[in-house]
C-alpha cells in the first residue's frame, strides 16, 4: 500500500506550527466538578475550575528551526513526488487500457472476417460440381481451421 501524500502534509503540520506556534501563550488545564478536562489559553470555561498551568515550550533555537524547516520542505518534496509517480501509474494504467480495449477491438474485427470468410467457403462448398468438391472442401477446412485457431 501506498504512503497517502496528504498524510505526508499532515505530518509536516506540527513541524509548520513550532515554526510559527505561539510559544508564549500558556496553557491551562480545566476540571469540570464530574472530572470532565478541558485545555484553554486564555480562562478556564464556565463551569470548570483551573488545576494547573501548562508552562510555554521554551522557544526553538535558530538550528532547530532551520532543521524544522528543512524537514518540512523535505516532507512536501516527497508528497509531491508520491502524487507525481501516483498520476504517471495511472497514466501507464489508462495507456495499457486503452491498448487491450484497441487489440481486443482488432482481434474482433478479425474474427468477424474470418467468420465471413468460413461462411463464404461453405457455400462455396455446397454449391462446388462433382470434380471442385475436393478443392472446396480443403478451402473450407483451412478457413475453418484458421477461425478455430485465432478466433476459439
Amino acid at each position: 500500500m501506498r504512503p497517502d501524500p496528504a498524510r505526508a502534509w499532515l505530518a509536516a503540520l506540527p513541524l509548520a506550527a513550532l515554526l510559527t506556534g505561539h510559544a508564549h501563550a500558556q496553557l491551562l488545564r480545566c476540571e469540570s466538578p464530574m472530572g470532565a478536562v478541558t485545555y484553554a489559553n486564555g480562562s478556564c470555561p464556565p463551569g470548570t475550575t483551573l488545576k494547573s498551568q501548562i508552562p510555554p515550550a521554551p522557544p526553538l533555537s535558530e538550528a532547530d528551526r532551520k532543521r524544522a524547516e528543512s524537514q518540512a520542505k523535505a516532507e512536501a518534496n516527497r508528497a509531491r513526488q508520491l502524487e507525481q509517480a501516483e498520476r504517471a501509474e495511472a497514466q501507464q494504467r489508462e495507456k495499457a487500457r486503452a491498448a487491450e480495449a484497441k487489440k481486443a477491438q482488432e482481434r474482433e474485427r478479425s474474427c468477424r472476417k474470418l467468420a465471413l470468410q468460413l461462411q463464404q467457403a461453405e457455400d462455396t462448398l455446397s454449391k462446388a460440381a462433382l470434380n471442385k468438391r475436393d478443392a472446396a472442401e480443403k478451402a473450407r477446412n483451412g478457413a475453418r481451421a484458421r477461425y478455430e485457431l485465432d478466433c476459439r
